[in-house]
């Protein structure tokens, strides 16, 4: 709810452009267009990236020699840095048109926190950590709010969150199998951690492509 709260405010509750819900419209298939493809890219990598974290954060950690009590501790550093930014995002994200700024500072966060991990392990985590809850809890804010901005009508909002969430979950869901696996492989644990500098570069990519303002059907 609190993320349709500032597009409804904005529009005085009509759809997005003040276009009604009851207008027939001759629906085109979201799999057509690559603006949905992008936003449901975006919204795998970005659960993607918190579902690895959340599933080998720690263990990763202690493997690296932090003690398991604070291991899960580091892990929650990102789940209480993405709270407030969860609240202030959707806010500052119905205020601007362009978004690019704001895939600035997602691929910017999550990139450097990725690299302060790769090169040296435990000695930043705690900033590394709060970086990544800083761009993953935006970018979850954004992609939800592009259900609305990027879309004409509410039936047209409601097809591009069916089509993002279903297939990018499923995305997502192949994200901590494959760190395991690329583990297995090389008996490394900074490798997988390549996984998530690649998903971020992606994300911030297709993300891109979204940032300026325009419809999935106009």
């Amino acid at each position: 709810i609190l993320f349709w709260i500032p597009q409804l405010l904005r529009n005085g509750g009509k759809t997005p452009h003040g276009k009604s819900v009851t207008h027939p419209q001759k629906d085109r298939s979201m799999l057509k267009s690559r603006l949905a493809w992008c936003i449901t890219i975006f919204m795998g990598l970005q659960s993607l990236l918190f579902y690895c974290s959340v599933a080998w954060l720690p263990v990763v950690l202690q493997e690296w020699g932090m003690a398991s009590e604070r291991s899960g501790w580091v892990l929650s550093f990102i789940q209480f840095t993405q709270l407030p930014i969860m609240f202030v995002g959707p806010i500052l994200i119905g205020r601007l048109k362009d978004h690019t700024p704001l895939l600035w500072f997602i691929g910017g966060t999550l990139v450097l926190s990725v690299i302060l991990i790769i090169g040296w392990r435990t000695q930043f985590i705690i900033p590394a950590v709060i970086l990544f809850g800083l761009g993953t809890g935006l970018a979850f804010s954004l992609v939800m709010m592009w259900f609305v901005l990027r879309t004409e009508t509410t039936r047209d909002a409601a097809r591009i969150s069916g089509m993002a969430q279903s297939l990018g979950y499923a995305l997502a869901a192949m994200g901590p199998p494959l760190f395991g696996a690329l583990h297995d492989l090389t008996g490394n644990w900074e490798i997988p951690f390549y996984l998530l500098f690649a998903a971020s570069i992606v994300l911030y990519i297709t993300g891109m492509k979204v940032a300026k303002p325009g419809l999935i059907n106009g």
